[in-house]
């Protein structure tokens, strides 16, 4: 039987290169309803990880996939808006509250904390010490399992 393409469902990786989260993978599920530019599209991250606009569901808080949404904004928008969630995390409107209360009472252990999830023990030397300190933000929307674009975003 023949595959279908769903051009609404598709993820959307993201790899910040700078900040607490330098490194690391994160995925997001986006799924488009048929009214899209009307409604937001409902994104979800699929990747564990220790934030505190990310709940353990994966729910994200992003206020441009709720209220503030327009239909003048767009899918790069939201990629936009999920970037800076990397690059600076927000304490003050979580979904995890005890990793927004630690980034807000002690970013070390927060750093901490963040970095174990991102590398399993013994991992960070070794990637330092290969010079993997820096990385390209590529971002890659799999629309279907057949096709992969992937393209580069220079904030």
């Amino acid at each position: 039987m023949a595959r279908t393409c769903n051009l609404k469902v598709y993820e959307v990786s993201i790899r910040p290169d700078e900040g607490y989260y330098t490194g690391g993978k994160f995925v997001f599920s986006f799924q488009i309803s048929d009214i899209y530019p009307h409604e937001a599209p409902k994104v979800k991250c699929m990747t564990k990880v220790y934030h505190p606009n990310i709940d353990l569901e994966g729910n994200v808080c992003l206020n441009i996939l709720r209220e503030d949404w327009k239909p003048v904004l767009n899918i790069n928008t939201i990629v936009y808006g999920l970037y800076h969630l990397f690059t600076d995390p927000n304490h003050e409107n979580p979904l995890n509250h005890d990793a927004a209360e630690v980034l807000r009472d002690n970013p070390e252990e927060f750093a901490s904390n963040v970095k174990e999830g991102l590398y399993p023990v013994g991992m960070w030397g070794k990637l330092i010490s290969q010079g993997a300190n820096r990385y390209v933000n590529i971002i890659s929307y799999k629309i279907c399992q057949q096709i992969a674009i992937s393209f580069f975003i220079f904030f």
